[in-house]
């Protein structure tokens, strides 16, 4: 049962079981070749042997594997009417007592995909702004913030391919991108997209965040960061 991944509670309770009728065999094997020897009536070595290792391997339920197996397929079979798929069998004592599954991803989840509805930036030191209409935004603008957040949420490692907008990339990259498509459409996103990178730092779990370099129109270069606000937040004068 040892594995890198944590252990289920069937799991700890059939090894806390297995070892203790491993505890209990051992003393009756034990207790049977005492008695065996302390017998006024004297016995050969072979039976005496012969008798504890029977009383000790009759503790043992041969039945314990098939009748757990046979369990978890009978729970198994009533989750897949359901429709929920099962891919290890120790899974469904832990499924079979869930009743609400919470995530901040369901799209992932149902659908294999995630979808921007909103940004959020502040107006001011105190006031937040929603921003739902994404086509009022445009990747020219330099002093909009919205624009400015969704023209660097589409700089990622998502690409846009073919004339079905067909996307390859993490969730959260596509959404990004299908949301500058269906604003500015494939042509304009293409444009952003082929700006020349001088440098980018790729997402990972580690870090948390993306950074990417490109030449600035008026000169110098232009900074993109995108990631967890606790990360992004290190680097800004004014959070």
């Amino acid at each position: 049962i040892k594995s890198a991944r944590s252990k289920s509670t069937l799991e700890i309770q059939i090894e806390h079981f297995v070892h203790l009728i491993a505890v209990v065999a051992v003393v009756v094997g034990l207790a049977s070749l005492i008695a065996n020897l302390l017998d006024p009536t004297p016995h050969p070595i072979g039976y005496i042997i012969s008798n504890a290792a029977g009383a000790l391997f009759a503790q043992v339920p041969e039945g314990l594997i098939p009748t757990v197996t046979i369990s978890l397929m009978i729970a198994s079979q009533k989750m897949s009417a359901r429709n929920v798929l099962v891919r290890k069998l120790d899974a469904v004592e832990t499924l079979g007592c869930v009743s609400v599954v919470c995530s901040d991803k369901t799209g992932t989840l149902t659908r294999g995909d995630m979808n921007l509805r909103d940004m959020v930036h502040f107006s001011s030191t105190t006031a937040m702004e929603i921003v739902t209409d994404f086509s009022k935004t445009d990747p020219a603008d330099k002093n909009t913030l919205p624009s400015k957040m969704l023209r660097g949420g589409i700089r990622n490692n998502a690409t846009v391919i073919g004339k079905d907008n067909k996307f390859i990339g993490s969730p959260t990259e596509v959404a990004m991108m299908k949301a500058g498509v269906e604003a500015w459409g494939v042509k304009r996103v293409k444009d952003v997209m082929d700006n020349a990178t001088l440098y980018e730092i790729p997402f990972d779990s580690a870090n948390k965040y993306m950074f990417i370099a490109e030449p600035y129109d008026e000169g110098g270069q232009l900074f993109s960061l995108k990631g967890a606000p606790e990360r992004v937040t290190m680097f800004c004068k004014c959070a």
